[in-house]
């Protein structure tokens, strides 16, 4: 796993933590400021967003500094994602394919296609909360359109997904 690609303040840099789990970062020279954490992931890397902690106390993805932090500010990586995978049926209850699956959660969704047998299996999932659903014709990312789930957000399966567990 690479670190995620940063473009920083001059001055700002974040590197990994010595001693400590792979996937954990400490930020020096951080000035007073209003600070917004950002990060690309490359490829379908198994990674995903923990925390962030400022004078340990764990903030969202946003945060204000009014004065230099005493201790550097750790970013958290997870690297043991899980996955999702399962089978959809039709209405005679056979193996449907080419059906997109979609897990939502508050850490964003995931998606996959189902194959010819009707099995479809989602990769890099955080752990969490999710609700799953399965739609045989809608537009890629449709889903995040507040109308169409306002219809059909109570036709998902929860699903729950542990650090690097499976559901």
């Amino acid at each position: 796993v690479f670190p995620p690609r940063t473009e920083s303040p001059p001055g700002i840099r974040a590197e990994q933590v010595p001693g400590q789990p792979p996937g954990t970062f400490i930020a020096h020279n951080v000035t007073p400021g209003t600070y917004s954490l950002g990060w690309e992931i490359i490829g379908d890397a198994p990674v995903y967003f923990k925390s962030v902690l400022v004078e340990g106390i764990v903030m969202q993805q946003s945060f204000r500094l009014d004065q230099p932090p005493l201790r550097p500010i750790e970013v958290v990586w997870g690297l043991a994602t899980g996955v999702i995978t399962g089978m959809v049926t039709n209405s005679k209850m056979e193996p449907a394919s080419d059906v997109t699956v979609v897990a939502m959660g508050n850490r964003g969704s995931r998606y996959a296609t189902s194959g010819p047998d009707g099995r479809f299996r989602i990769t890099a999932v955080p752990p969490g909360d999710f609700r799953v659903y399965a739609w045989e014709a809608i537009p890629l990312y449709s889903w995040q359109d507040p109308a169409v789930m306002q219809r059909d957000g109570s036709k998902g399966i929860d699903v729950h997904v542990d650090d690097g567990g499976n559901a």
